[in-house]
């Protein structure tokens, strides 16, 4: 199975979290042959005052992720790492097995050489992997966001400059044009104008609606901009379909006006 890690952030208890999963089991899950829940909490020494990991532990927390991963692999059992949840001061990693007992025996070994951090692990029957597709998969709304980290990565490649504003323009289909025009509507209302609008034709009966917008394409910029189109959209029945730039680099920016 080819591997699909994605990070998002999210909110759990009413704190700041950040989530990494592997999205690659989502179509498949559950698997029967895992129907054990084994977890880890290690509990950080330096967090952020947001409760997130703090750079200062940055590379101990990758050298005991990658301890359980090598613990997992080197066992004599079924054991899929499904994802991790950091949040609240410290970080759960989660899998899935056919021996919950086991896996969370080999856990707490694989924190045997850390001993600066205090951790717990236990495990439980959860045949259904509710804690995979409730909790650590996306919802569509986040997966917006993870969509905008794919291209801004790819604008970075460019050497884009992310925080300059420039004109983006963004797609939302409706099954009605009814809907498109209220979208168009309440999308003008938060500063966006239509750049036009595609009809049903023989590839689509959707009714399609660009508008634009100047605005920069860094991270939070985009999750602003991004996540109130998605839920005017949602609201309306329809789908919000991605957005589009072009790439603004130092090189550009210093060309003269034609």
């Amino acid at each position: 199975m080819s591997e699909q890690w994605e990070f998002y952030p999210s909110r759990v208890d009413d704190q700041s979290a950040s989530i990494y999963v592997n999205l690659s089991y989502r179509g498949g899950a559950p698997l029967v042959n895992a129907h054990d829940l084994a977890w880890l909490r290690v509990y950080f020494r330096h967090p952020r005052d947001d409760g997130l990991s703090s750079q200062e532990e940055f590379q101990t927390l990758c050298d005991i992720e990658d301890a359980i991963v090598d613990a997992l692999a080197n066992g004599n059992f079924i054991a899929h790492y499904v994802g991790r949840n950091t949040s609240g001061g410290c970080r759960d990693f989660y899998i899935y097995s056919d021996n919950g007992q086991t896996v969370s025996d080999v856990l707490s070994q694989a924190m045997v050489p850390f001993t600066d951090y205090q951790f717990d692990t236990d495990h439980r029957h959860e045949p259904d992997w509710s804690a995979y597709r409730d909790f650590l998969c996306p919802s569509p709304r986040d997966m917006q966001l993870i969509q905008n980290q794919h291209v801004i990565e790819s604008l970075q490649e460019s050497n884009d400059q992310l925080d300059i504003l420039r004109n983006v323009s963004h797609w939302a289909y409706f099954t009605d044009a009814s809907a498109r025009k209220k979208f168009v509507s309440e999308s003008h209302a938060i500063g966006f104008a239509l750049h036009h609008e595609i009809d049903p034709d023989a590839k689509s009966n959707k009714w399609g609606a660009v508008v634009t917008r100047e605005h920069a394409v860094d991270y939070s910029s985009l999750a602003e901009v991004t996540l109130a189109l998605y839920d005017i959209a949602t609201e309306l029945g329809g789908d919000y379909d991605g957005w589009e730039t072009p790439v603004i680099s130092e090189a550009n920016q210093a060309l003269p006006p034609k």
